[in-house]
């Protein structure tokens, strides 16, 4: 849950910035919905992550969380590119990582935690 609330809101903290560097001026329509737009690249990728990640767990729990660090690694490494819909292709692969992570991680924990 952690990774889903900082993917989120690092890029709200970020957006003005983000406005200022792509040209948008401060407060119109193409600066609002272009902040929108990325933060639901990530929405839409923890959905889909959501649904596929059950289907993956007969690999191994652990196995999937050391896999999923490297979809961590390629979307913020897509993110550092300037071009919005190269940033928007690295939030939907955060969001993905970030989904399944909430799927995979309480299940592992479950695993480890000891019945009494």
């Amino acid at each position: 849950m952690f990774q889903f609330g900082y993917t989120i809101s690092t890029f709200n903290t970020l957006d003005g910035v983000f406005g200022y560097f792509k040209g948008w001026e401060p407060g119109s329509t193409l600066e609002v919905w272009g902040g929108n737009i990325v933060t639901t690249c990530t929405n839409l990728g923890a959905m889909v992550a959501c649904m596929l990640a059950p289907g993956l767990m007969q690999r191994g729990k652990y196995n999937m969380i050391l896999a999923n660090n490297v979809l961590v690694v390629v979307g913020a490494m897509l993110c550092l590119y300037n071009n919005f819909t190269v940033i928007c292709i690295g939030r939907f692969i955060l969001g993905m990582s970030a989904g399944a992570f909430t799927v995979f991680t309480p299940k592992f924990v479950n695993e480890l935690a000891p019945t009494e």
